[in-house]
């Protein structure tokens, strides 16, 4: 019932996207990928919005319900909500007898399953499509990572323009893609840079852009490349590209860079937790320039069979040369990543809940310290190991999940 229920309002609302799109003529740019994604989505919305007027979503309305709601700047209701529903539908169509005041809408468009890309065609043909990366996601309903691969590229049949980050999406992937633009630190690539620190250097046909900026891991910086490359693809005149792509900020809880008390450094990307997402992080914390280094870690949620052998290569990956400690939290992490990570010589310690890391780190806090919080979210919540640290109580305004419904159920759960 449930299904059937979401199939008529998505079609409802397709309806409604594809009569917009016939009326108005602005350009849509559509993001997906194993990782990445709403980083990406916010880079190419922060660049283009300097001389575009741009619509996106912050948080991730990224399913085939929540995507159209984007284009009108509405809530997604209650699907058992009739009343809220009617309301939407009616102001959707007072809408679409204005005139629509945005050049540009950037999307992320999400799957936890197969099949779930391609649904986006019935309404949707992105002007532009980028694929982020191609990696083990929601592995409880992918049989490997060639499902992955085919779920994720299914966007190619419907896009417009494809741009493909080829660092992360394998060769084997792309075999059959005849059309693509590209980017990464690949010379191969359309668009390719050279990154160190925080100076990202892209190199485009003639033109080399040297780009000073606040985010941090070669991750990071590709999202510049990407927004850098939707903007070229598009036709875009972004006049001053090199201060645009300096303006690209991090979101909360993605890389996000803190201080703590005693002058001690926090990297945030406790937002969630993917293999390839977190090995990214462990490479930008091992690159830090600093004599103290600690590593929390929490669950990878969402493995399925692959949970042992994924957290086990996250222990394998934890150097004991680099780290201090290493700090897990979570079932999986407790056991599989834990007992790689010791077997490799590291220092590991286990806590069940966010407080008790804090409770732990308070101790090793003092000048030199840099500190990784990364993991996925239910179960985990390591933003709220990074609070009670914060140099600036109101720096909590920084973190993820700081709504009084995300507080009450992290309260409750590790009551």
């Amino acid at each position: 019932m449930k299904r059937k229920i979401k199939q008529i309002i998505a079609r409802l609302l397709g309806w409604q996207v594809r009569r917009l799109r016939a009326k108005r003529d602005f350009l849509v740019v559509a993001v997906v990928g194993s990782v990445g994604k709403t980083s990406t989505k916010r880079a190419i919305a922060q660049y283009i919005g300097h001389e575009y007027r741009v619509r996106y979503q912050v948080g991730n309305y990224n399913d085939i319900l929540s995507v159209p709601f984007v284009f009108f700047g509405l809530r997604l209701p209650h699907l058992y909500n009739p009343f809220a529903w009617l309301w939407r539908f009616l102001h959707i169509e007072y809408q679409l007898q204005r005139d629509y005041p945005y050049d540009v809408v950037v999307l992320e468009l999400g799957t936890d399953g197969p099949g779930q890309i391609a649904e986006f065609a019935a309404y949707l043909r992105p002007d532009v499509a980028v694929v982020t990366a191609i990696a083990a996601e929601h592995m409880e309903f992918f049989n490997d990572i060639e499902s992955v691969a085919e779920e994720e590229l299914a966007i190619a049949s419907y896009a417009e323009r494809l741009i493909i980050n080829i660092d992360d999406v394998a060769q084997e992937f792309r075999a059959g893609l005849t059309q693509y633009q590209s980017y990464g630190t690949s010379r191969e690539a359309t668009v390719w840079a050279t990154s160190s620190d925080q100076a990202v250097d892209l190199h485009h046909n003639q033109l080399n852009i040297s780009v000073q900026t606040e985010l941090i891991g070669v991750h990071m910086h590709k999202v510049l490349i990407a927004a850098y490359l939707v903007g070229e693809a598009l036709n875009l005149d972004i006049k001053d590209k090199v201060s645009s792509l300096a303006a690209v900020t991090a979101m909360a809880g993605r890389m996000n860079i803190l201080k703590l008390a005693s002058g001690v450094i926090a990297i945030d990307d406790s937002y969630n937790a993917s293999p390839d997402a977190v090995v990214a992080a462990l490479d930008t914390l091992y690159a830090v320039d600093a004599p103290r280094k600690i590593a929390v870690i929490g669950n990878m949620n969402e493995m399925g069979e692959h949970s042992q052998n994924e957290h086990e290569r996250i222990g394998n990956y934890c150097d004991n040369k680099q780290l201090e400690e290493v700090i897990v939290i979570g079932p999986d992490a407790k056991t599989f990543l834990a007992d790689a990570a010791r077997a490799k010589g590291n220092l590991v310690i286990a806590f069940d809940s966010p407080y008790a890391v804090a409770d732990h780190l308070k101790s090793k806090l003092g000048d030199g310290l840099t500190i990784l919080f990364k993991g996925s979210q239910n179960g985990v919540f390591l933003e709220e190991a990074i609070k009670p640290l914060l140099a600036k109580p109101e720096d909590a305004e920084q973190l993820v999940r700081q709504s009084p419904a995300w507080l009450r159920k992290k309260s409750q759960l590790f009551s």
